[in-house]
């Protein structure tokens, strides 16, 4: 069964192999709504418009354009229009170039290209190439085109931590945290896109099925927002009127800086859980306005006590070619050290096929200590058995490791089988 929403919808129009059901199903989802029955919504939207006329019509505006792009960078509707078409024939010559550049690629990677790493794009539009070719391929996990599912394993796909993503299922991590931390009240904001919406989802099933034994519960939740939003006031005075006291953020950068500052603005005494904000110029920047905010990674951080071997070779090749560290530079040593141990458990006579069935048999791919360890017989279609993650909060516009041991810097939340949330250590 297809169910007529967007999360159901994308995982089957990626992966069947049915082009006669992913046009049933394509064609179902976008005329939702529109088929003349009880559900059909024409009406409402035309009324919807139609009052929004004259809303902006009492307000002295004369349309809703012009009101809603008043606070907006283009600021009139014009502008915005004349941005669209300036850029719309650049966009399209790019479109065209990208095209030419697939065709061009795909006879090479089906004949001499043995591999492709690292990989860290936001659209990752060559996936599905890729995991038809059969290339081994390693990358930054941020897209879901990297998670296989039973039709379509893509086995040749590795993340740096895994491959599959799995932004809706409930985990103990936020319950945890929020038990750890002394918070009851979580407030949770996203992008009106589906992979942020899907982490807010996440996020809101965590609590959902842990939340009663931690004493926690999500008291605010917006995943309207949309992209690049400048003004948060109304989603903040709403969280501090129901009393948040934990903000879990599924946005980017530029979004928690602008959540932080009207935090502090309207002085909501409110930490921010950061999974996407281990930036060390972030924090030289703004570190002021997430004091005491909790930030996630799945690798070592930098400024553990007692870096394991493989931090230490990631610092001293850092410090030899003048790289500043970062995050991302670190996906691509992870990336690299997975190749490199996948060739030299393939043995001398390696080819494609048997690299990905070397990385494929490792249980326990740690990077000489950098990870928490990767099964990957289970993670490219599936989650990790346990919940582990390095975490740091944020002291003077540093990251400084908590909930750590000495030789186990990350920190394992478990689910008794009482439902309880335990903790434990892994190095």
């Amino acid at each position: 069964i297809i169910l007529n929403t967007r999360s159901s919808v994308d995982p089957f129009l990626t992966d069947s192999d049915r082009r006669d059901l992913r046009e049933k199903v394509w064609k179902m989802f976008i005329n939702r709504g529109d088929n003349a029955n009880e559900h059909d919504n024409n009406a409402i939207i035309a009324e919807i418009l139609e009052l929004r006329h004259e809303r902006v019509q009492l307000l002295g505006y004369p349309n809703y354009a012009t009101w809603r792009l008043e606070d907006r960078m283009a600021k009139t509707p014009e502008r915005a229009l004349a941005l669209m078409e300036a850029v719309w024939p650049a966009a399209l010559a790019r479109v065209k170039e990208e095209v030419a550049d697939m065709q061009a690629v795909e006879p090479g990677i089906t004949g001499d290209v043995f591999a492709v790493l690292p990989v860290a794009t936001l659209l990752f539009t060559g996936a599905d190439l890729l995991a038809r070719s059969g290339v081994p391929t390693f990358g930054w996990t941020i897209n879901p085109e990297w998670s296989g599912t039973g039709p379509d394993p893509r086995a040749n796909m590795f993340g740096q931590s895994g491959s599959y993503l799995g932004f809706t299922d409930p985990t103990p991590v936020v319950p945890w945290l929020a038990q750890e931390i002394g918070a009851a009240r979580i407030g949770v904001l996203a992008y009106a896109v589906p992979q942020s919406a899907d982490c807010a989802a996440g996020v809101r099933n965590s609590v959902d099925e842990h939340g009663d034994v931690t004493g926690t519960e999500v008291a605010y939740s917006d995943t309207s927002l949309a992209f690049g939003v400048s003004d948060l006031s109304v989603q903040v005075s709403e969280m501090k009127d129901r009393g948040v006291d934990l903000v879990i953020t599924c946005m980017d950068t530029n979004g928690v800086v602008t959540l932080a500052r009207e935090l502090r603005k309207q002085r909501l005494d409110a930490v921010q859980w950061l999974p996407n904000a281990y930036d060390h110029d972030l924090l030289a920047e703004f570190g002021h306005l997430f004091e005491g905010s909790y930030v996630r990674t799945d690798f070592v951080q930098f400024e553990v006590d007692d870096p394991p071997p493989g931090l230490e070779d990631y610092l001293h090749w850092m410090d030899e070619r003048g790289v500043e560290p970062s995050e991302n530079s670190m996906v691509g040593w992870l990336n690299a050290d997975l190749f490199v141990t996948g060739l030299r458990e393939a043995g001398p006579d390696f080819d494609r096929r048997s690299v990905i069935d070397a990385i494929n048999g490792m249980t326990d791919y740690t990077a000489d200590g950098l990870l928490a360890g990767v099964d990957w017989t289970i993670r490219h279609d599936g989650p990790a058995d346990r919940s582990c993650q390095f975490v740091s909060r944020v002291e003077n516009g540093e990251c400084v490791p908590v909930f750590s041991e000495p030789g186990e810097p990350f920190v394992c939340a478990d689910v008794d089988d009482d439902g309880t949330i335990s903790t434990g250590h892994t190095g």
